[in-house]
């Protein structure tokens, strides 16, 4: 995993001309969100073993931090999109199409609407699963039902 200073907000052409390589296909994400450290895991031990560094090295994780958030973007081999949406599904993620977006209030009270840096037909956004506890419990309690699962 890196956390690339060519791709701090602001300076993102590099990004772009790495997402517009057709043989790759990424997924974005902002860090924090529930299932998605899990889904990282399982993707890369199940299909990108990290003892054999020709599999792990089709296995890209960048940090991006974009609109005051981390963002990740994973990016693996296109035909690889079948071992993504396992390992999202068994973690309550989905693949969603199009990329983050942020809609927020300007100065003047007028909408302001910001785009994922990293755009294209090869780019994804993951999000958690209808009825996922992220989207029907309050934070607390999806954080102890967390805990319950994996306690530290």
């Amino acid at each position: 995993m890196t956390n690339d200073p060519r791709f701090a907000e602001g300076s993102f052409d590099d990004l772009k001309a790495w997402v517009a390589k057709p043989e790759w296909i990424h997924f974005a994400c902002v860090a924090h969100r529930p299932g998605l450290q899990e889904c990282m895991s399982t993707l890369e031990n199940t299909h990108y073993d990290p003892k054999d560094k020709a599999k792990n090295d089709l296995f890209e994780v960048r940090i991006i931090h974009w609109q005051a958030l981390p963002f990740v973007l994973i990016s693996i081999p296109k035909d690889d999109r079948p071992h993504m949406e396992r390992a999202a599904a068994a973690n309550g993620l989905r693949i969603a199409d199009g990329t983050p977006t942020m809609i927020s209030g300007d100065a003047s009270g007028h909408p302001k609407v910001d785009h994922f840096p990293a755009q294209g037909a090869n780019v994804f956004t993951l999000e958690n699963i209808a009825g996922h506890p992220v989207y029907t419990r309050t934070m607390r309690r999806l954080r102890e039902e967390l805990a319950k699962r994996d306690p530290k």
